[in-house]
């Protein structure tokens, strides 16, 4: 689900059931996985792999992997 003034970047994929949203914008060469969440307003720097369940609400570093928290509705954070 893509909302509103969304920016996606070349050669990003964005999988199934993914929520995008309204003015955020997607770097390149990105992946948003299935059931991920983007939340406005955010930015996802170029070559960042959202992994399945994550919900992003902060704006991401270049070449990040972010997964889901092991704790149900907490934010994702980053794999470094």
């Amino acid at each position: 689900m893509l909302s509103h003034d969304v920016t996606i970047g070349d050669h990003s994929f964005v999988a199934g059931r993914a929520v995008i949203g309204g003015r955020a914008h997607i770097g390149i060469n990105c992946v948003i996985g299935l059931n991920s969440t983007v939340c406005n307003r955010i930015r996802i720097a170029p070559r960042c792999f959202i992994a399945a369940g994550a919900v992003v609400t902060a704006d991401t570093e270049p070449d990040g992997i972010y997964r889901a928290h092991q704790r149900a509705g907490r934010p994702c954070r980053s794999l470094d």
